[in-house]
């Protein structure tokens, strides 16, 4: 059994009504204008900290060089 009878590609029809979906999806978006803080940052990126080091990290078992 080849993988095109396994079901591995899409159904022709599937492909069309997706393009269809994304086509209609598309045009709605056009005639909409863009939300003034679609690009603004929720959280200022100059606050932000690395938390990584506030953990006191122990290693769980023994842990030997050969594994």
């Amino acid at each position: 059994v080849n993988a095109t009878e396994k079901g591995k590609r899409p159904h022709p029809v599937m492909l069309t009504r997706l393009l269809a979906l994304a086509a209609h999806a598309l045009a709605e978006v056009d005639n909409r204008p863009e939300p003034k803080d679609l690009w603004k940052e929720p959280i200022n990126a100059t606050l932000w900290k690395p938390c990584s080091d506030q953990r006191d990290w122990e290693a769980s078992g023994n842990i030997s060089s050969s594994g």
